[in-house]
């Protein structure tokens, strides 16, 4: 597959297709023609020829190409698949550009002698792992690995270069907006061994408001839209219904914006609803989501270029690079009106 064949099946110019893959100010391009361009990239196998573009750049040398693998650090307690799913794309995209592709990409649900035979079958170079890792994973890294990246939300304690984002500043902001829009009776919606959980209640206790926990419901995975649990819960608090829903991800949001419209409840005048992580999905909902925007994409780029820096002996200490998150105002918020005493 050549540059001027990409072109021909995207219908887009050969040098639109250029800048796209060597991401070379390409702005100017839709998401969509962006999209189409990498789907054709995956599904071809097709490589830059970076190799040639940097014999040009140094006169002679040969630069020295790298094995990198994609490791999804999963538990049945993760975080849904949709968030980590933009990192993945990024960290693939960039490696792409940077002339390594990614040799073996798997999730990690379980260790099991079977996952750790597949481990000993990633690229040696080096690994970026999605999410925090498990003790036993951690081990298994430190062992079979020098060059180790983790990416993901909270994952400063781990032993390895970091990117991340502070998810407890970040549930912080969400349950802010809800505050400052008038919000005292707010539920939460979402795992617990979280950060979000833990700065739902510091929240509500360092402002001297009561919690009140039949309106905390935990759920056991982020994964899917669970809207009948959430029909049951919203049903069950009908006649005393919060103003305002906390969720820890944007899933667990959309299924209670589904179980809202089902139930008659409307979204956002009886109940505001925030997310967390901003997947494309929360923009399409009706009313499209408020939530918490992770830049994804910029943090898996960043985790391939510090992995092939540590690689080539770049740095040696490790390193944690935090991106900031950012509130994204829609539809599924408003202000309320206080009743005064």
């Amino acid at each position: 597959m050549t540059l001027k064949e990409i072109a021909r099946e995207t219908g887009l110019s050969v040098s639109t297709v250029s800048r796209i893959i060597n991401k070379e100010n390409y702005k100017c391009t839709s998401r969509e023609a962006e999209e189409k361009v990498w789907e054709i990239v995956r599904t071809s196998g097709y490589t830059p020829n970076l190799m040639a573009k940097e014999l040009k750049k140094s006169g002679s040398k040969r630069p020295m190409s790298r094995n990198i693998s994609c490791l999804f650090a999963r538990t049945d307690n993760s975080v849904a698949e949709q968030f980590f799913s933009p990192i993945a794309q990024a960290v693939e995209q960039e490696a792409l550009v940077q002339g390594c592709p990614l040799g073996y990409s798997f999730s990690m649900l379980h260790i099991s002698e079977i996952q750790s035979e597949r481990i000993n079958k990633l690229e040696k170079d080096g690994v970026v792992v999605l999410g925090k890792p498990g003790a036993e994973l951690d081990r298994l890294l430190r062992e079979k690995f020098k060059n180790v990246v983790v990416v993901g939300i909270d994952v400063n304690e781990v032993p390895f270069d970091r990117v991340r984002c502070d998810g407890y500043e970040a549930a912080g902001k969400a349950i802010r907006h809800l505050y400052d829009l008038g919000h005292r009776r707010i539920g939460y919606a979402g795992l617990k061994d979280i950060s979000a959980y833990d700065a739902y209640f510091d929240f509500f206790t360092e402002h001297n408001m009561k919690i009140d926990e039949s309106i905390i419901h935990i759920y056991k995975s982020a994964f899917g839209i669970d809207y009948k649990a959430a029909c049951a819960f919203l049903q069950a608090e009908r006649e005393l219904l919060p103003t305002a829903y906390f969720c820890s991800c944007d899933m667990i949001a959309i299924g209670i914006i589904r179980a809202c419209r089902e139930l008659k409840i409307r979204v956002p005048e009886d109940v505001s609803v925030v997310g967390f992580d901003n997947i494309e999905m929360g923009q399409i909902v009706s009313p499209m989501l408020t939530t918490i925007n992770v830049p994804m994409r910029e943090m898996g780029r960043m985790a391939v270029k510090i992995l092939l820096d540590r690689i080539n002996k770049g740095h040696t200490s490790q390193i944690s690079i935090e991106f900031p998150t950012e509130l994204i105002k829609r539809e599924s918020s408003t202000a309320i009106q206080v009743k005064k005493a």
